[in-house]
């Protein structure tokens, strides 16, 4: 269950910067696109202090939970929907932050415990019924920027 140990560290993903293979190495160029989707879709460009990080973070544990709820057993479906969380702006952002300001974590890491909590009991039965649905390994693996 390899798989399951990873879905229970999505928090720590976050805190890491959520770091996808899509990222440009060019980080003016990466916030430049970045800016110009978030600017597009009304969302966030960018994170200001380290409460806004951890704002962001916890928004995040709370999308990514009500995707495992909301799909509970449904691979394919759950598979789709955390690959469309990897277009969440707040992923570029934080990745940006967090890099500028690697302390962060730990502030995240203790602001969070009781959502990633919450995440780990909602992930635990499709985590147990996806654990080899390539689908999933393949949008987790996403997620945490293997």
């Amino acid at each position: 269950m390899t798989r399951f140990a990873f879905v229970l560290a999505l928090p720590l993903a976050f805190a890491a910067g959520c770091k996808s293979k899509a990222a440009a190495p060019d980080e003016s160029a990466a916030g430049a696109n970045t800016a110009a989707r978030a600017t597009s879709a009304g969302a966030r460009t960018s994170i200001a202090s380290d409460d806004d990080y951890v704002a962001a973070g916890t928004a995040m544990l709370g999308k990514m939970t009500a995707v495992f709820k909301a799909d509970a057993t449904d691979c394919d479906k759950l598979a789709d929907d955390l690959t469309k969380l990897m277009s969440d702006n707040d992923f570029a952002a934080s990745q940006a932050y967090e890099k500028a300001h690697p302390d962060v974590k730990k502030k995240f890491d203790a602001a969070t415990k009781p959502q990633a909590t919450e995440l780990e009991a909602a992930a635990t039965p499709a985590m147990t019924a996806c654990q080899n649905n390539k689908k999933v390994t393949d949008a987790l693996g996403k997620l945490g920027g293997e």
